[in-house]
């Protein structure tokens, strides 16, 4: 789960225009860390849920880590030359043997609001629940494709 930090301060400072084309410069920076068989989907106004099918803890936090720093290393253009500094929370959360998918993205939620509360700005991997097995486990959700 991932939340542009400060994305209000984006639409009243520079103009909806301008927070448009950060949403979607975003996209196109998750599209480059992500593989094809991953969904990228706008789940609120700033924020994207991406799942990772048959990816581990490590390789979900790793892809986290490649998308947070594109995105605050390099600036994103709003148009006429101006450049905003945008920085993004993440969440991960691994979807457990036990859980079925919304489990997994409430933890996420979870991971990122604690990233919030931590200043911002940062990655941070949910915590399992007591006595879960580590092993990531195929989506049961219709919302997930499944070849």
């Amino acid at each position: 789960m991932c939340d542009l930090d400060h994305f209000k301060r984006i639409n009243d400072t520079h103009g909806h225009r301008a927070g448009d084309l950060v949403l979607q410069d975003f996209y196109r920076r998750a599209l480059g860390v992500t593989r094809s068989t991953d969904t990228i989907c706008r789940w609120g106004g700033e924020e994207f849920l991406i799942l990772l099918p048959d990816t581990p803890t490590a390789g979900a936090h790793d892809l986290a880590e490649r998308l947070h720093q594109p995105v605050v290393t390099a600036p994103f253009r709003v148009g006429s030359g101006k450049v905003l500094h945008v920085t993004v929370t993440i969440g991960v959360a691994t979807v457990r043997a036990s859980e079925d998918l919304l489990d997994a993205v409430h933890r996420a939620d979870a991971a990122l609001y604690q990233g919030k509360q931590q200043g911002r700005n940062q990655v941070v991997l949910s915590q399992a629940p007591t006595g879960q097995d580590a092993r990531p486990e195929r989506a049961r959700s219709p919302a997930m494709r499944q070849d």
